[in-house]
């Protein structure tokens, strides 16, 4: 069985490979993951021989599908000969071809590392830094990439900022969970004679040039964990491979449920006035808008930012009057205006079609308000409540005709649903939001019911040993003493 030996050249000063590591350099043909290497000058001088993989950089596939086709070639290539391939720094600091090769060990091979002074221990040795602990390295590749998520509870050593293009985006990325004013080390040729570290803030960044012996380091801040970008890394974290199982198990669509859950519970603390409770239902429901940001995030339809900036945009359009030189005299003459702008936004060209727009997931009773508002604001309305009530008689007599010809469920369905639908009409003109008088409704049939049962326990006997007559008279009773 052939050996894969696997060898570190350290960060680039060729003093500092292991003399276990020189001695199979000098006595064997080596295999380069790049020759983009301060010491492959050195190995050109004294005559040591390599080739290197760094034709398929110059290809435009992704770093993930360079590396798995420099594994699948070394693969191939063992099982003919004993091979040496040789990588920067220390082979398992960061080295994503040797993570995918001890992963495919079960390949016939046997795989050797030779190990070599990373680039982490030069660098918290310029920086006078102890990175042993809490440190996150990653290559700049993986920091773009839509499922990272940041921590600020470790420190964030970004490697392979080979490029300005790069650099730029990184700096959007960064500025997205750091704030902009945030310290970050660059460090180009770390260890080399020519070594320079600046010290900028982060809206600096795209400012200096870089090359493929830079790295940055943004020191660890736990104090970011109450920032909103801080619970956008939380979510993101959640979601990711190293997070929680139901977290990533969800999708849009079995998050619902608790999206609606959350809202009901902020109207509850709202009601009950309870500010602290207020203010952790109100953390929990945007949470429920951050993960569903994540999940578009993780599949490239948009992410929160552009959720932030959607809604900044819109409030800006539709408040002309506050940002504009539109002048308005009234809270009608606003409203009035917002619904033009809104109609414009949508293209819509009518009032039925603007009914239609009302999302099919809104309470019936709240979709009927706003189907009679919409109709309203061309004139087809009652003039006041006492009239619209009129219609609810109407109704009334409507239903009891149903009953008294025996005329089928269906029938009774039509008929119930316009007397409700006149009933919103009597509750809307009154300037009533049905939903709420249906939930204070609601809450005082079972506070009485709740009396009502306390009497009856009280009386030594159960509600279901009584007739409906006698039920009705303990019911009036406690109406009647709320």
């Amino acid at each position: 069985m052939n050996t894969l030996t696997i060898i570190g050249l350290g960060t680039g000063n060729i003093n500092n490979i292991t003399l276990e590591a020189y001695n199979l350099i000098k006595s064997n043909p080596i295999i380069l993951r790049t020759a983009i290497h301060p010491c492959i000058k050195d190995f050109e001088e004294i005559g040591i021989k390599f080739e290197s993989y760094d034709k398929l950089y110059e290809s435009n596939e992704s770093f993930e599908n360079i590396y798995q086709t420099i594994v699948d070639d070394l693969i191939e290539r063992v099982k003919y000969n004993n091979i040496y391939y040789a990588v920067p720094g220390n082979p398992l600091f960061n080295e994503k071809t040797v993570e995918l090769l001890i992963n495919s060990q079960a390949n016939n091979f046997n795989l050797k590392i030779i190990p070599g002074l990373s680039y982490l221990d030069v660098i918290a040795d310029s920086l006078k830094i102890d990175l042993g602990e809490s440190t996150k390295i990653v290559d700049a590749y993986q920091v773009l990439d839509n499922s990272f998520s940041f921590d600020p509870e470790c420190n964030l050593l970004i490697n392979e900022v080979w490029h300005n293009y790069y650099l730029s985006e990184l700096k959007l990325k960064l500025m997205n969970f750091y704030p902009d004013e945030t310290e970050v080390f660059l460090i180009k040729h770390a260890g080399l004679n020519d070594e320079e570290i600046f010290q900028i803030k982060l809206f600096e960044l795209d400012r200096y040039e870089v090359d493929h012996l830079s790295s940055l380091l943004i020191k660890k801040n736990p104090k970011l964990n109450r920032d909103f970008n801080s619970l956008v890394a939380i979510t993101a974290h959640l979601r990711s491979p190293e997070g929680c199982p139901w977290d990533r198990k969800q999708t849009h669509e079995s998050l619902k449920r608790y999206l609606i859950e959350e809202t009901y519970e902020v109207i509850e603390a709202l009601d009950n006035q309870d500010i602290d409770n207020l203010k952790e239902e109100l953390g929990d429901l945007l949470f429920e808008i951050l993960i569903h940001s994540q999940i578009a995030t993780e599949n490239a339809e948009f992410n929160i930012y552009d959720v932030i900036e959607d809604i900044s945009t819109k409030m800006i359009h539709r408040h002309p009057h506050v940002f504009s030189n539109t002048a308005v005299n009234s809270v009608n003459e606003v409203l009035i205006n917002w619904d033009q702008i809104k109609k414009k936004e949508k293209d819509i060209d009518s009032v039925s079609q603007d009914m239609k727009r009302i999302p099919l997931q809104t309470p019936e009773l709240l979709k009927s308000d706003k189907i009679q508002h919409k109709a309203r604001k061309v004139g087809f309305d009652w003039d006041n409540p006492r009239k619209a009530m009129e219609k609810v008689n109407e109704e009334v007599n409507e239903v009891l005709e149903v009953f008294d010809n025996n005329e089928g469920k269906e029938r009774l369905e039509e008929e119930l649903g316009d007397l409700i639908f006149a009933i919103v009409n009597v509750i809307r003109l009154s300037e009533i939001d049905p939903e709420e008088a249906l939930r204070l409704a609601n809450k005082k049939f079972i506070n009485r019911f709740e009396k009502m049962e306390n009497y009856v326990k009280h009386q030594g006997c159960e509600l279901t040993d009584l007739n409906l007559d006698e039920l009705e008279n303990i019911w009036t009773n406690v109406k009647n003493n709320k």
